[in-house]
């Protein structure tokens, strides 16, 4: 029986790993969490063809981990934010679009959770140094804290959720808080995205 090379089963696991993002996006109903879980299943994609060829990574091909990575610091931002301020709101109702949009939403965010997770178990189950990959790790917790958060919450945490959202974009408040963070972690790590 033929042994398989190492860079082989990672290119392998790799790609069993992008089946699993690819069907997490389809059932997520965020639209912007399904854009972001796609671009890191585009980007895992090119690195699995990097592995099996022995080639080098684009900029370009990088592109989609740096935009994701800035994506998960600015949705822990929010999270931590709301949960941080909700004791101090007052509010007598939340529109009731939240409750029915929250509603709505729970089947797909528990499918699309499942499968992050069986990312995150093939992910773990590589045994490689590789930067990036240490990164798409980062990159599937935050994206299964933000789920997590999102079924854990009632309408009126989550009426506070999107307001901080909502208020932090116009500001640019969030915007410049992650980018702010991302550049300290790319200044103490200069190889976080090589």
């Amino acid at each position: 029986m033929r042994r398989v090379k190492k860079e082989d089963r990672i290119a392998i696991n790799l790609e069993e790993i992008v089946l699993k993002l690819d069907a997490s996006a389809k059932y997520n109903p965020c639209p912007a969490c399904k854009h972001d879980t796609e671009q890191l299943s585009k980007f895992i994609s090119k690195k699995a063809e990097s592995i099996r060829t022995g080639g080098m990574l684009a900029p370009e091909d990088v592109k989609p981990l740096k935009e994701v990575d800035y994506v998960g610091v600015v949705e822990d931002i929010a999270i931590w934010v709301s949960k941080a301020i909700r004791p101090f709101t007052r509010l007598k109702r939340v529109p009731e679009i939240y409750k029915k949009v929250l509603l709505e939403d729970t089947e797909g965010n528990k499918r699309s959770l499942e499968f992050l997770i069986e990312a995150k178990k093939l992910l773990n189950k590589l045994d490689s140094a590789d930067n990036q990959l240490k990164l798409v790790s980062e990159i599937l917790d935050s994206f299964i804290r933000a789920l997590n958060f999102k079924l854990s919450i009632d309408e009126y945490s989550f009426y506070i959720f999107d307001k901080v959202i909502r208020f932090g974009y116009r500001t640019h408040l969030l915007s410049a808080t992650g980018k702010i963070i991302v550049w300290v972690k790319e200044l103490i790590n200069p190889s976080r995205y090589a």
